[in-house]
């Protein structure tokens, strides 16, 4: 997730260096801004798949995190239920 906002602000900061005639001519573009311009372009098509990644990686982290939270409470439950039991007479 901080990698996409990384990549990002990245992008941003390249495509903020394109001149606006640029953007709207590139056929009247420096061989600079054309490279930048196809910086973002490339960047733009995989940065919303490496978001999504990012999203289910923290969601599979949260539900290890309940999974784990699940097995200590079953664990403290028997452990309860194993201390209420009358103590064996001899």
């Amino acid at each position: 997730m901080v990698a996409a906002f990384v990549v990002g602000i990245v992008t941003a900061v390249t495509i903020g260096d394109v001149t606006p005639a640029a953007i709207a001519d590139p056929s009247g573009a420096s061989s600079t801004d054309l490279t930048d311009i196809g910086f973002v372009r490339a960047v733009g098509t995989w940065l919303p798949g490496m978001r999504i990644t990012s999203l289910a990686v923290i969601l599979l982290s949260v539900v290890l995190a309940l999974v784990t939270i699940q097995h200590a409470i079953r664990f403290q439950g028997r452990r309860i239920e194993e201390l209420a039991q009358p103590a064996p007479t001899v």
